[in-house]
C-alpha cells in the first residue's frame, strides 16, 4: 500500500515523498500502522535520491486524514492546522513541536 508524506520538516515549500508499506504488515491499529509508514519512510528502507527520511515535523497522508509526526507518536492535524503550520519558518516547525 502507498502512502504520501509531505516533507514539512526539511523542505519549504514541502515536497512529497511516496511510501510503500507491505500490505501482510498492515494491522488497522492506527498507531502501529503509522509507525510503519514512518519505518519505511527512512532511507534505509527505500532509499530515494536527493530525498530525506520521513522524520518528526513531517506530516502523513492516512485514510483521508493528516498526522502530524511527533517526538513520540504522532498528531491528527485538520488541513488548516496543516497551512498554519507550513507558513512557519522552516527552522521553526520544529520548535513549535516543543511548544516553544
Amino acid at each position: 500500500m502507498d502512502y504520501q508524506v509531505r516533507m514539512t520538516a526539511a523542505y519549504a515549500p514541502p515536497r512529497t515523498r511516496e511510501v510503500s508499506v507491505p500490505t501482510e504488515e498492515l494491522t488497522g491499529v492506527l498507531e502501529r500502522d503509522l509507525d510503519l509508514i514512518f519505518k519505511y519512510g527512512q532511507n534505509d528502507f527505500q532509499p530515494q535520491p536527493r530525498m530525506c527520511s520521513v522524520s518528526i515535523a513531517d506530516v502523513i497522508e492516512f485514510n483521508d486524514l493528516l498526522y502530524l509526526v511527533l517526538p513520540t507518536g504522532f498528531k491528527e492535524i485538520s488541513q488548516l492546522e496543516y497551512e498554519e503550520f507550513v507558513d512557519l519558518p522552516l527552522e521553526k516547525r520544529r520548535i513549535a513541536l516543543l511548544g516553544g
